[in-house]
């Protein structure tokens, strides 16, 4: 959230439209996650009936405000009083609905915190997606509760108000009463102690989240260098730290705009402009996330960017990809007669140190000692009738 009084007009105008821009690319990022987590954990997944993932409903749940958060931003001056900024049109109403928007954005954070106390206990603890159910039971409903109680209680407090570029939590007229910390301004018409319900209903909770997050992340990587990490836990363990990255890419420039605007009259315009781009983009980086390794909802996503430009391919419509790292690539069997027998002896073919990883000797050096036993044959049949007769057991031309 942005204020700069008394900029000029060239910042407003700037102000006004970045965030469409942004919020443009991040609103659709946010829908095609929802619909791809919605794949990987509905009606086509097994997992469903053993009560699903805790950790892709979470991630669908964080879509789903950054979504609501994306078109307050997209709105941006549009909800604004007209006359009070660049390109504003907008009445008390709209801003009400925009500051309602980007005050229930708060689930975003609370269940980012959730998802990376899930991977925590999954890394960290062992834990299973079925364990972690009981803790989910509990935790979705508060934080759902408790980001549309928030929005619906500050919209009773007629606290949604103009704020630079959009309508959030501000007194009106701007530094009225004891809407601003240092109080003392003219009486308010909206919104007085407009900071302290911002403080207490927004910026705490987030920057909680931000320090839990950062907890559980430095705990994982603890324990992975601790312990030794599998191909499991690492990919667990990257996934929490790639989501956690995105999460203060998103909420930093907010958060350091609040900093300034307490400490310095004005604020910082960078620091606007930097807020106004990034936390529309929430979704974009979760998506990008989320397709990391998952190639069947990549090509999904990528023939819908394309606009059906890019060739269907039917085996791909209800592929769901699994959760975790990817499997490892296994190379197909040899035929049954290229396999060594359990219990020959290395005095009748290759080494150890020759074998292949597999456990499959080198089709080349079984020829070898099928021609090598002919010739044995050929030459003293009564003497080798016995082990030939066991190589031809082996050999393609028995």
């Amino acid at each position: 959230m942005t204020s700069i009084p008394l900029e000029p007009e060239y910042q407003e105008q700037l102000l006004a439209v970045v965030p469409k821009f942004s919020a443009a690319l991040g609103l659709p990022s946010c829908i095609l996650l929802m619909a791809e987590v919605f794949l990987a954990h509905g009606l086509h997944n097994p997992a469903l009936s053993k009560g699903g993932n805790p950790i892709l409903r979470s991630l669908a749940f964080v879509a789903f405000f950054q979504a609501l958060d994306a078109l307050g931003w997209f709105l941006s001056t549009w909800a604004v009083p007209a006359g009070d900024f660049a390109y504003s049109t907008g009445n008390i109403q709209t801003c009400d609905f925009q500051g309602f928007l980007l005050q229930v954005v708060i689930g975003a954070p609370l269940f980012s915190c959730a998802m990376a106390w899930y991977f925590w206990l999954i890394v960290a603890r062992g834990k299973t997606s079925q364990e972690l159910l009981v803790y989910e039971r509990w935790i979705s409903p508060i934080i759902v509760l408790y980001a549309f109680g928030s929005s619906f209680f500050l919209l009773g407090k007629k606290m949604y108000n103009h704020i630079g570029a959009v309508c959030w939590i501000q007194g009106s007229p701007p530094g009225c009463g004891n809407s601003s910390y240092r109080g003392g301004g003219e009486p308010c018409e909206r919104g007085d102690w407009a900071w302290l319900y911002g403080m207490v209903m927004f910026y705490i909770p987030l920057w909680i989240c931000i320090l839990l997050i950062v907890i559980f992340n430095i705990s994982n990587y603890v324990k992975l260098r601790r312990d030794g990490d599998s191909g499991e836990a690492r990919w667990f363990a990257a996934q929490s730290g790639l989501y956690a990255l995105a999460f203060v890419v998103t909420w930093a420039p907010s958060t350091t705009w609040s900093g300034l605007h307490w400490k310095v009259d004005g604020g910082s315009f960078i620091v606007d402009i930097l807020a106004a781009w990034f936390e529309p983009l929430g979704g974009f980086w979760n998506l990008l996330i989320f397709l990391r390794n998952r190639p069947a909802s990549r090509r999904r996503v990528m023939r819908l960017v394309c606009c059906e430009c890019c060739e269907p391919n039917d085996e791909d419509h209800d592929a769901i990809d699994a959760d975790g790292p990817p499997p490892k690539e296994v190379p197909p069997p040899l035929p049954k007669h290229f396999r060594r027998k359990p219990g020959s002896s290395a005095g009748g073919g290759a080494s150890a140190q020759n074998r292949s990883v597999d456990g499959f000797e080198d089709e080349q050096e079984e020829e070898q000692r099928h021609t090598s036993a002919r010739r044995n044959r050929q030459r003293r049949p009564s003497d080798t009738h016995d082990e030939s007769a066991s190589m031809l057991e082996q050999s393609p031309d028995a």
